[in-house]
């Protein structure tokens, strides 16, 4: 009796996906399988910013198998959906005659309360696609997400020094992303304002700490933050990962988050009281927070 969970996007889409597969897994009394293929499927057809494994550098992962390689024969052409006529057709046939077994957010919903025994009890094998934002499922997996999410060690030389500096400081870390939000996801993900974080760290009093910027466009953020006093900027360079860098974000005091599931990640991990967590009102372009962030993190109007 089998899950499956496809993954795609970076590091805190993948994390979501985890969260909610590890939720329902337990809920359904099933062995949790991760779909890793669709990663490389969906930068081959370049409908989105392509992307890797990012939960390989968890120690704790290892008790989940990789099971891309041996998957059902089904699970290939709901995956192929797309990618011309006939695999849409294939797809939608399929689909069909596994409906009770095959669960895609954006049509069937997201499943926040985890009553699905009902619906799923006749199926030997669910797939299960979608992106789960939500604080539900982290918290339903809660004890077992936080002994697992261990990062490799040691860290990197460079980040193992910034990580000291963070933690020996009052810190303040601000998560900025820009990259594929500037570009081709803008239109989807909006952009945040240099004014909502100028906000953000007047409202945690950053004249009184040790700031730390963290972002896919560090000379962006060196240009406007230019003022900040003895600001460390922070960006990912050859031989880093993104579960490094989330790591050393929620080791901060305090944290401002940019619509990012990178950022939420960051801050729940942290385990930080919700005052010390600045998140933005947006979480996309047509869609605010509510029902994302934990009710307990502080909102900041984004402009």
């Amino acid at each position: 009796m089998t899950l499956i969970i496809k993954l795609n996007g970076g590091l805190g889409n993948q994390l979501f996906q985890l969260a909610f597969g590890l939720a329902l897994a337990d809920k359904l009394k099933r062995e949790l399988w991760l779909d890793m293929r669709g990663l490389e499927h969906l930068s081959r057809r370049a409908r989105a910013t392509a992307r890797r494994l990012e939960l390989d550098l968890y120690t704790g992962l290892n008790f989940l198998p990789n099971r891309s390689g041996n998957l059902p024969r089904e699970i290939d052409i709901l995956r192929n959906s797309g990618r011309s006529p006939v695999h849409s057709l294939a797809a939608n046939i399929t689909s069909k005659r596994i409906s009770r077994c095959h669960y895609k957010e954006s049509r069937d919903g997201n499943l926040e309360d985890l009553d699905t025994k009902s619906r799923f009890e006749k199926c030997g094998l669910i797939y299960a696609e979608g992106y789960w934002s939500s604080p539900v499922f982290a918290n339903q997996a809660d004890e077992t997400l936080k002994n697992h999410l261990q990062i490799l060690s040691p860290l990197p030389k460079r980040l193992a020094g910034i990580e000291r500096e963070i933690r020996d400081s009052d810190s303040l870390a601000v998560h900025i992303r820009r990259g594929d939000f500037v570009s081709t996801a803008r239109d989807q993900h909006g952009v945040l304002s240099q004014r909502y974080y100028w906000k953000a760290l007047e409202a945690l009093e950053h004249t009184e700490r040790r700031v730390f910027f963290f972002s896919d466009d560090e000379e962006w953020c060196r240009a406007e933050f230019s003022t900040v006093a003895g600001a460390t900027f922070v960006s990912e360079t050859s031989g880093e990962r993104p579960a490094q860098h989330l790591h050393l974000l929620s080791q901060a005091s305090r944290l401002i988050l940019s619509n990012s599931s990178f950022s939420w990640w960051a801050a729940w991990l942290s385990e930080l009281d919700g005052d010390k967590i600045i998140r933005p009102s947006l979480w996309t372009r047509s869609r605010d927070g509510s029902g994302i962030y934990p009710n307990s993190w502080s909102v900041l109007q984004a402009e």
